[in-house]
């Protein structure tokens, strides 16, 4: 393997440690650099020659590729604020733009956001022996920059970014747990908020602010003939949420109004939102589902159930076995 191929094992960029695992040695290094097959980009940093990925603008400015930045690489669903996020050690003074490290950093002019490492977190170098400091990468693990999200999103955005890494086996339960309990409460209680059956962003926002009124339901609800639905409230007010990705094609449109008609068919009360309104105007949203609930639409009236409501269509997904059960109460 040559010093190439073992820079974009390491994923395109790499500290000089890392390639010291791997047996290439300074010299190594500069005699890429030289014959133009790999760039230098910050001392004892190299990439290959054109990477213009952010995990190099991290590296340059001064850390690592942390938080949104991270995560979005990782197809985790996270917010878009247009920033660079980079986390650095707690003593790191000077920072450089992501373009050159010869221009000091303008946070607001360049976009970058700064997060210093949480104590707790990762031993920092002066805590830890040279012989076994670990070598140096570009960007944080999921978990890291998932922690380092609890710190610096809304509560809500941050729960479902680990909805979503869980949800893609990107990291563990166990994993989150066991770093939350060095940090603080507030992590301690963003992982334990998590649910690794969350199938989206939206609907995680969507069940923390139901649970904050307490309002009960439940999640991805199997119904004949419809599928799983994002929410159920009571017994038959359903509520879908239209992300902007799976339900933009006219396609998606058809399927999606396929599906309302069915629900209608059986009684139940389908409610679907886009990824606007949910973000946006929540306060509306929740006075429907509120005024729902209060006129108690959300259960099944007598003669409904004279009519046969009041079971859900429903199968099991781990024995393919379709039957019908009786709806779980709620208030």
């Amino acid at each position: 393997m040559n010093i190439e191929r073992a820079i974009d094992r390491l994923g395109g960029v790499a500290h000089q440690t890392a390639l010291a695992e791997l047996g290439f040695t300074p010299v190594d290094a500069r005699a890429a650099v030289s014959a133009g097959r790999l760039m230098r980009i910050r001392k004892s940093w190299v990439a290959r020659t054109g990477n213009d990925s952010d995990a190099v603008a991290a590296v340059r400015v001064g850390g690592s590729l942390t938080c949104l930045s991270l995560l979005r690489a990782r197809s985790v669903w996270c917010a878009e604020d247009g920033d660079l996020h980079v986390r650095a050690d707690r003593n790191t003074s000077h920072f450089a733009s992501p373009q050159s490290r010869r221009v000091p950093l303008d946070r607001e002019v360049h976009r970058v956001k700064i997060h210093r490492t949480l104590s707790g977190l990762i031993p920092s170098p002066d805590t830890r022996s040279q012989a076994a400091q670990p070598a140096l990468r570009a960007s944080d693990s999921v978990a890291v920059a998932l922690m380092q999200m609890i710190t610096c999103q809304p509560r809500d955005h941050a729960i479902a970014a680990i909805d979503s890494a869980l949800v893609k086996k990107l990291v563990t339960r166990h994993r989150l747990e066991t770093m939350a309990e060095s940090l603080t409460l507030k992590h301690r209680e963003a992982v334990a908020l998590s649910d690794a059956n969350s199938e989206s962003g939206l609907e995680t926002k969507a069940r923390l602010r139901l649970r904050a009124l307490g309002i009960p339901f439940r999640s991805q609800v199997p119904i004949r003939g419809v599928g799983r639905v994002d929410l159920l409230i009571g017994d038959r007010l359903v509520i879908e949420l239209d992300g902007r990705k799976w339900h933009s094609s006219e396609q998606a449109f058809t399927r999606d109004r396929g599906r309302n008609l069915t629900l209608h068919e059986a009684a139940y009360l389908p409610m679907r939102y886009s990824y606007a309104q949910v973000m946006y105007e929540w306060d509306r949203i929740e006075a429907v589902i509120r005024g729902h609930v209060r006129r108690r639409e959300h259960r099944w009236s007598s003669r409904q159930r004279r009519d046969g409501c009041g079971f859900e269509n429903t199968w099991s997904e781990s024995t393919g076995a379709r039957g019908m059960r009786p709806a779980e109460p709620t208030r």
